[in-house]
């Protein structure tokens, strides 16, 4: 079933998911491999600034922040 926050604001297309940033445990490691997540990699730059996007669109690429 397809969350709101799966949904993007850009395009509208129900493809977004969400973006584990740092170093992924075992279990975000095998979510990433079975494609249910995002690797965001480590993102110092969105930490300073203090918003850090946390899903993405797998249609357009847009990524957007969800307050969970």
């Amino acid at each position: 079933m397809t969350q709101a926050h799966d949904t993007c604001p850009a395009c509208g297309k129900p493809e977004g998911l969400q973006i584990v940033w740092g170093k992924p445990s075992a279990e975000d490691a095998d979510k990433i491999a079975r494609g249910e997540v995002i690797c965001g990699g480590c993102d110092i730059w969105s930490v300073v600034c203090g918003t850090l996007m946390n899903r993405e669109c797998q249609a357009c690429g847009h990524q957007w922040h969800v307050k969970d």
